[in-house]
């Protein structure tokens, strides 16, 4: 509940979040059954945690702050940045070969950098309507780590031919995943390279012509696919918010009554927290760990830029670092521009006779976020110019998960997701 977000901590005194893993192949061209029903958490089983209570008085403060302040306001801004970037998009198809194309295209990148920034934020904050139905809507939102550029280029085939690799008529709702939100974005606003991406033994059409069409007809079929799945995507995220407010938000609030499907409050916390390792699983594990090479990459164990999340905006930097900053919001119960301090995890901690763990957690975070501010450039350059800068984020970022995994879990009494129970690096 700092004031500063950074520094001033003293003066005071993710359910499971792994990214996409079920590997989509380039073929196909089902799975889905439409637009996302609102989902609710689901009820408590055998599976949901016990966890004892404790006396810290504040927790519905603490859900209620974090919900309905941190979460929702992120979830909310990410509906707006879409509609921009749809909106965008549909100008920029429209002025395809005019006087105003180049710029048109420059606008449509910024709005896309916009919303991928709003929904890194998101991506700690995975609760919810975030995770049901196997996290089918995270996933349609972003699908990384797993990407297929090859997958995209047969599905801007199919959507010119109005037909799914399946026979059937194309629907942008029985679209996987890594065909659709705002990584198949980046690789149509941001990648010039017009010939298809998909390897010699994968045919992208039916008669494979599409690289002797001409650059012209290549970027208009290209765009229209791009309109399409950034008009889904707005859909998706307006799903988002009609799920989570009020009933998803009521979840947690309620939580120990007959109106939630969270037993007790505490295990409502312990939700949000689970949503708090994606700074493990994949944040280090995944965007940084396997491009320095001390986790198994793409280049037997080298460094390994083609590993780097955005690897066509080469944006990560900045997407770390929005997922740094949610992870400090929602540590400390208050946003950057917030004007009132707000109950966090910080506060717990200290209610709880853990004052000099809140104090190293919150500055270790602090620490991770000016580490990523202080490469210059894209990570991508920084890999090869100034290497252990980026190690430098990875370790500063593992200091913080090593605690959360240890000294945060067991002095507030949480159960530890099983995905962030192991250490890949």
């Amino acid at each position: 509940m700092q004031v500063s977000q950074s520094s001033n901590f003293l003066c005071k005194s993710l359910v499971t979040t792994v990214a996409f893993t079920v590997l989509m192949g380039c073929g196909g061209g089902g799975g889905g059954d439409g637009t996302p029903e609102p989902a609710t958490t689901p009820p408590p089983t055998a599976e949901q945690p016990v966890i004892g209570e404790d006396n810290f008085d504040g927790k519905a403060a603490l859900l209620a702050n974090i919900v309905q302040s941190i979460i929702t306001p992120a979830f909310t801004k990410f509906v707006t940045s879409s509609n921009d970037l749809s909106i965008s998009v549909t100008d920029y198809c429209a002025g395809l070969g005019g006087a105003e194309e180049t710029a048109l295209l420059d606008d449509a990148r910024i709005k896309w950098q916009t919303a991928m920034l709003d929904y890194q934020k998101i991506e700690l904050m995975q609760v919810g309507p975030l995770i049901a139905n196997d996290s089918e809507l995270r996933n349609r939102f972003y699908s990384y780590p797993v990407v297929s550029t090859c997958a995209v280029d047969q599905h801007v085939i199919n959507f010119e031919n109005n037909v799914l690799s399946n026979g059937s008529a194309f629907d942008i709702n029985l679209t996987e995943p890594n065909r659709l939100g705002l990584d198949t974005l980046e690789y149509l606003l941001f990648n010039r390279v017009l010939t298809h991406s998909c390897p010699d033994q994968v045919t992208v059409t039916s008669d494979d012509n599409w690289n002797v069409r001409t650059d012209a007809e290549r970027i208009a079929l290209r765009c229209n696919y791009a309109e399409e799945v950034a008009k889904k995507l707005n859909t998706d995220a307006n799903a988002l918010v009609a799920a989570w407010d009020p009933n998803g938000v009521n979840q947690f609030i309620n939580a120990g009554s007959a109106d939630s499907a969270f037993a007790t409050e505490k295990v409502a916390i312990n939700a949000i927290s689970d949503a708090l390792f994606y700074s493990d699983t994949v944040l280090k594990d995944e965007k940084l760990a396997k491009a320095i090479g001390i986790a198994a990459n793409s280049c037997s164990g080298a460094i390994c830029t083609q590993d780097l999340e955005s690897q066509f905006a080469k944006t990560s930097k900045e997407q770390i670092l929005a997922n740094l900053q949610a992870l400090q919001e929602i540590f400390l119960g208050n946003t950057a521009s917030a004007t009132e301090e707000g109950v966090g995890f910080d506060d717990y901690l200290i209610a709880l006779d853990g004052e000099t763990l809140a104090s190293t957690i919150a500055q270790d975070i602090a620490k991770a976020i000016a580490s990523t501010n202080n490469v210059e450039g894209n990570l991508f350059d920084a890999l090869t110019t100034s290497q252990a800068q980026v190690e430098q984020i990875h370790d500063d970022i593992k200091t913080v998960t090593d605690q959360l995994k240890t000294d945060f879990i067991n002095q507030l009494g949480l159960e530890l997701p099983a995905t962030a129970a192991g250490d890949n690096d």
